[in-house]
C-alpha cells in the first residue's frame, strides 16, 4: 500500500517508521538540549531586557533634543517677528 500523505515514503510502514523517530529524536534532544535551550531564552531575555532599556534611555535623550531645538525654533521666531 502506498503512503498518501507523504511523497517521500512509498509505503505506510515507511512513512510510519519516519513519524516514529522524528518523534524519538525530538524527544532526545529535548531532554538533551532542553537545559541549554532555556539557558538561551534566559539569556536573550536578559539581553532584550538590557536593549529595552537602552532604547528607553535614547528615546528620554531624543525628547530632550526635541524639546531643545522648540523652545531654540521658538526663540528664532520670536526674534523674526519683533523685526
Amino acid at each position: 500500500m502506498r503512503c498518501l500523505s507523504c511523497f517521500g515514503c512509498h509505503y505506510k510502514f515507511e512513512h510510519e517508521l519516519a513519524v516514529f523517530l522524528h518523534h524519538w529524536l525530538v524527544q532526545i534532544a529535548i531532554t538533551n538540549y532542553g537545559g541549554v535551550f532555556v539557558q538561551e531564552i534566559a539569556m536573550m531575555e536578559e539581553e532584550l531586557k538590557v536593549k529595552t532599556e537602552i532604547i528607553k534611555k535614547q528615546e528620554k535623550l531624543i525628547q530632550g533634543w526635541r524639546k531643545e531645538l522648540k523652545d531654540q525654533l521658538d526663540k528664532h521666531n520670536a526674534e523674526l517677528e519683533r523685526v
